[in-house]
């Protein structure tokens, strides 16, 4: 697995409020990343910007953002490239539902919530990105082995 140098990168984590993406931020800044966190509430996401700050020293921008809602995934774009001039890494935690209720026991605007945020919203930020930032550095997902073909989406 090739090594990421993320000294001075800038970073946009997507769904950084708690649990995974809290983690993957404070991850992120330790390897010396500023970071963009973005989420939905914004209590969880000011105080998880100021202890990234506090512990890693890197430069942290909060944005509260829902990606169900596409130009709140482009303001988070947006405002990353503003503060730090350039999106280096991507990373996209948002997730909407978890597991408590099987996919037969649904109901249908639980599903549409989940589809818009979990495949629209996450497809959408990774195309803004790679629109603003030139295809030198288009994000994709990580397959579950690791290795990321990055450039390529499917």
């Amino acid at each position: 697995m090739t090594e990421l140098a993320l000294e001075n990168a800038a970073a946009l984590v997507v769904g950084a409020g708690q649990g995974i993406g809290r983690s993957v931020a404070l991850a992120l800044a330790g390897e010396g990343a500023d970071a963009t966190l973005a989420a939905r509430r914004a209590g969880p996401l000011e105080r998880l910007a100021a202890e990234v700050a506090e512990t890693s020293g890197r430069r942290t921008l909060a944005v509260v953002a829902d990606i169900a809602d596409p130009s709140l995934g482009r303001a988070a774009v947006d405002a990353t490239i503003r503060e730090f001039g350039r999106i280096d890494v991507v990373v996209n935690i948002a997730t909407y539902g978890g597991g408590s209720v099987s996919v037969a026991d649904l109901d249908w605007d639980d599903y549409l919530t989940a589809v818009q945020i979990n495949v629209i919203g996450t497809m959408e930020i990774c195309r803004i990105a790679a629109a603003a930032t030139g295809p030198e550095i288009a994000p994709s997902p990580v397959p579950s082995n690791g290795e990321a073909d990055c450039g390529q989406f499917f």
